[in-house]
């Protein structure tokens, strides 16, 4: 896949996200149509439900337009401001709550004539208007490209809470889903808000906690088994476990043992597959790591082979060179010769090499000048005389001056300066020079 590429599991994310948002507007609308048709059916599914309120049909609407538009991407300061009159419509109703107050926002729409015990008619569940906060903030926030944690946490909250209310209906546990004298969270309105704040988690799929889950690495793979496993079956096999224990089927203790022994098994399982898969992932870095290994063992033998002949045959054309050539390092020692500068200075390459240039074939008075050139190069990096041809006197092992041409080049070379240079004998050339009238 290239860079540039999206990412098909971010992508089914954000996919999701749309569904949820879809789902929220039509699960809010068809409630509203309940209340305005008086279909018990839409606002109450079961008789002995509560029903979703209009003002929370409402909000579910508000809440999915807002994370279709924010998904969508193209009017987030819309979805911002549909979030932000969400969050609104749920401070408002917690503040009757917390006050007492009755502000007539729950009966403005539609009039509850069907209300749940002593609490006020047509009011949503504190629980539900806290979720509708969260979400509301989740939204503008996700809109507004804040931290993906003021995006995520309002979200994970409302998963929390829809998560219990839906155990809660499914265990018939009424701690779970109501407050006590206070309207509890209908049972259509838990999945919807869960939903929703499954939904608000995708949409921003490749930050926070998301991005481990959607990742096609192995910790991704892992980490959804493991929430499948860890959320889905231990709802499944609790709720198996009580209707049977509820039915007489067997006692509490043979339940709570059934329910121990489904749970180990089950994570026992998924243990496994993540070893196997992990495994299997080791088994594929190890194959990829030795051809790799073989390949570069291959590419360095054969460069290796090439740099060695080329290196024979450069060291058989300067051995051949009807030129001198004299290889020098950093402080000036001579570290290689061929056989022309052995036969023009009258040193054998023994005698040569390892030893300083100035003390072998520079003549004494011009060695001075010759440390200096090399001093100024180590502190500078420059010097006049590289990458041209100069004329100089050098020294015979006899004693006896000769005039040469050089031409050095400096190359960094083993994590130092190494100086090449080729020399040629201008004897013949001055002796000609010289005899001519």
């Amino acid at each position: 896949m290239s860079p540039d590429s999206p990412d098909p599991r971010q992508q089914a994310a954000l996919r999701f996200a749309k569904v949820a948002g879809t789902m929220a507007v039509a699960g809010g609308s068809m409630v509203l149509v309940g209340w305005l048709f008086d279909v018990r059916a839409l606002t109450r599914p079961f008789a002995v439900a509560a029903n979703m309120k209009a003002n929370t049909a409402v909000g579910m609407t508000l809440a999915g337009i807002s994370l279709r538009v924010l998904v969508g991407g193209a009017r987030t300061r819309v979805a911002a401001l549909v979030g932000l009159g969400l969050a609104l419509l749920g401070l408002v109703t917690l503040s009757q709550d917390v006050t007492g107050w009755d502000l007539g926002i729950d009966q403005l729409l539609f009039t509850d004539t069907d209300p749940v015990s002593a609490f006020p008619p047509g009011r949503m569940a504190p629980a539900t208007a806290f979720c509708f906060v969260a979400l509301g903030l989740a939204l503008a926030a996700a809109a507004n490209r804040a931290r993906v944690s003021l995006t995520q946490a309002p979200a994970i909250a409302v998963l929390l809470v829809s998560g219990a209310a839906i155990v809660g209906h499914a265990y018939d546990v009424n701690a779970l889903y109501g407050i006590g004298p206070y309207g509890p969270i209908a049972l259509h309105t838990a999945p919807l808000l869960l939903l929703l704040a499954l939904g608000v988690l995708c949409s921003r799929p490749d930050r926070g906690v998301m991005s481990p889950i959607v990742s096609a690495e192995m910790e991704g793979a892992m980490t959804r088994r493991f929430l499948v496993t860890g959320a889905a079956f231990p709802l499944l096999l609790g709720w198996v476990v009580l209707a049977g224990d509820r039915a007489g089927m067997y006692r509490t203790e043979f339940s709570i043992a059934l329910m121990v022994l489904g749970t180990v098994i089950v994570s026992a399982i998924v243990i496994w597959a993540n070893a196997g898969s992990l495994e299997r992932l080791r088994k594929e870095a190890d194959s990829a790591l030795r051809k790799a290994n073989e390949t570069l063992e291959y590419q360095v033998a054969r460069q290796t082979k090439e740099l060695a002949s080329r290196e024979k045959a450069f060291r058989l054309i300067v051995e051949e060179a009807h030129e001198g050539f004299m290889a020098v390092d950093s402080r000036g020692r001579i570290i290689e010769v061929n056989r022309r500068t052995e036969d023009m200075f009258g040193w054998p390459r023994a005698d040569l090499i390892g030893h300083l240039v100035g003390d072998r074939l520079v003549p004494a008075r011009y060695r001075e000048a010759y440390q200096e050139g090399l001093r100024r190069f180590a502190e500078s990096g420059e010097d006049l005389v590289f990458d041209r041809e100069i004329e100089v006197e050098a020294l015979h092992r006899d004693g006896h001056e000769l005039p040469v041409a050089l031409a050095i080049s400096a190359v960094w070379f083993d994590n130092q300066w190494r100086f090449n240079a080729f020399i040629r004998d201008l004897s013949e050339v001055r002796t000609a020079a010289r005899n001519t009238p």
